[in-house]
């Protein structure tokens, strides 16, 4: 990499040969040679009597720091691929787990795919003791993030096994929590309440923090669920455990007002959304305006239409300046079903097919399968049939490429 020759570094302190021997590992070095040879090339001797592994440790932290995703992506690949080339298997598992979740963070579906049974083997091949806990752990968190809400339930279930093994107490709580979501987001709230039989049993011993924090949020979610009277306690100290954790804490008011639509509390369940959207910190744009979509998304599905309103064309403009597509889709198709609902069928069909011509950037058939039917619908609606049959047409289109 510096571009010398053995016989620059040389000079007349060591013979060619024993430098050549040196460098293929052959000949251990002397700890003078080493300071000569380091000084020649510019290095710190640290580096010199440092083994593969340990250069490789040092790079995968300043990797974790690396702010680009791009670039980090980048980084983590070449180093992946070092690192298996060279028997490095401790290494090349927590190369795999940044690689993975940076792919996740990126909303890289094709790399994930690919990187799934790749990701398996590194953990299969470490020997970590603990690897286990981190492969099941990724790969909930990435099925859940997905949607596919049976097979995170699978893998949450393992990671409670496994973190009960290594005597993990809050792990094996945060798996309980995580299985009774999936469950709840399927509908199966027997299910979700069975998982949450040992999540009673150890919440009060657990440490502090997000983790307790998020137990008992889960309790406080299935007691509206069985409309028992443990809501308020158990919502109270969830918000005494997020601490000043606010977005944490906004997020739970969300899945709080969730549950209340869906057991008849519209009322409460409008207020919560309220202020969970005054609560949330406005430090990241993206993140604030990933989860003012959502609110919002709550509301227009559950016919409260006025707050919705008031905060569409704030999403929109959020969307607009950061310039996230899937935001910006989201925000016209959501400004499209308040205003259809207000009764402008004219400027509502402007917003969804500026939707649409948004989704058509970036979206997978999938994606658009679902717009041309939304679309579809939307001028059945207003009594346009041709136009309905047109974008439904389209939409059985691309379920055949589906």
């Amino acid at each position: 990499m510096k571009g010398c020759t053995l016989k620059d570094i040389c000079k007349d302190r060591i013979s060619v040969s024993k430098l050549s021997c040196i460098e293929k590992g052959k000949m251990p070095a002397k700890i003078k040679e080493l300071e000569f040879i380091a000084q020649e090339l510019d290095l710190p001797l640290e580096y010199l009597v440092q083994t593969e592994e340990e250069q490789l440790e040092n790079v995968i932290r300043e990797l974790e720091g690396i702010e680009d995703p791009d670039r980090k992506i980048e980084l983590l690949e070449t180093n992946l691929l070092y690192a298996e080339e060279n028997g490095l298997k401790s290494c090349a598992f927590r190369l795999g787990h940044l690689l993975f979740n940076n792919y996740i963070q990126k909303d890289e579906k094709d790399r994930i795919q690919r990187m799934i049974p790749r990701y398996y083997e590194l953990w299969k091949k470490s020997g970590l003791k603990e690897g286990d806990l981190i492969f099941c752990r990724d790969m909930a968190g990435f099925l859940f993030s997905a949607g596919e809400y049976g097979q995170a339930a699978g893998y949450y279930r393992s990671l409670g096994k496994v973190s009960k093994k290594h005597r993990k107490l809050d792990a094996v709580a945060y798996a309980a929590s995580c299985e009774a979501a999936c469950h709840m987001k399927l509908g199966k709230y027997e299910q979700a309440y069975d998982a949450a039989v040992s999540l009673k049993e150890i919440v009060d011993r657990m440490k502090a923090g997000l983790e307790k924090a998020e137990a008992y949020k889960m309790l406080a979610m299935l007691s509206l669920r069985k409309a028992n009277d443990k809501f308020a306690w158990y919502e109270r100290k969830a918000y005494e455990f997020y601490d000043e954790n606010l977005e944490y804490k906004a997020e739970a008011m969300y899945d709080f007002a969730s549950i209340m639509f869906d057991v008849a509390m519209k009322e409460n369940a409008t207020e919560y959304v309220k202020n969970a959207l005054v609560l949330y910190p406005a430090k990241s744009q993206q993140d604030h305006a990933e989860f003012m979509l959502k609110c919002i998304e709550e509301l227009v599905e559950n016919d409260v239409h006025e707050p919705a309103k008031e905060k569409c064309d704030q999403a929109l403009n959020l969307a607009i300046k950061t310039g996230n597509l899937r935001h910006l889709e989201k925000a016209y198709y959501l400004k499209a079903r308040v205003l259809e609902r207000e009764g402008d069928s004219g400027s509502a069909e402007i917003y969804y097919n500026l939707s649409l011509d948004t989704l058509l950037k970036f979206g997978t058939n999938s994606d658009l399968q679902k717009k041309y039917m939304q679309v579809g619908e939307m001028y059945h609606r207003m009594g346009n049939t041709q136009e309905a049959l047109r974008n439904l047409d389209f939409a059985i289109k691309m379920e055949r490429r589906i």
